[in-house]
């Protein structure tokens, strides 16, 4: 079992934040179901999810969505996710 902790910023004051439970190991697709189960609890949009996204967050255990991965308007400038 392993844990993503979820972080809207805006500079460097987090906005809102949560945490979800998922697998030890994961792959894009469930990485995806993951990312829209946070999105649905944080009350924000879907970002674009791309595989240097999940790349990132395989090897470096932390990813950022800036404005340009989302589609919608957004009220805040980065979506960061990290293993806790």
């Amino acid at each position: 079992m392993a844990r993503i902790w979820a972080k809207i910023l805006v500079g460097d004051k987090i906005l809102k934040d949560c945490m979800i439970d998922t697998e030890k190991y994961f792959n894009i697709d469930k990485f995806v179901e993951y990312i829209q189960a946070i999105c649905y609890e944080l009350d924000i949009p879907n970002p674009m999810v791309l595989s240097t996204h999940f790349d990132k967050f395989s090897e470096f255990n932390h990813v950022k969505f800036v404005l340009d991965d989302f589609v919608e308007e957004i009220h805040f400038e980065r979506l960061v996710l990290e293993k806790a």
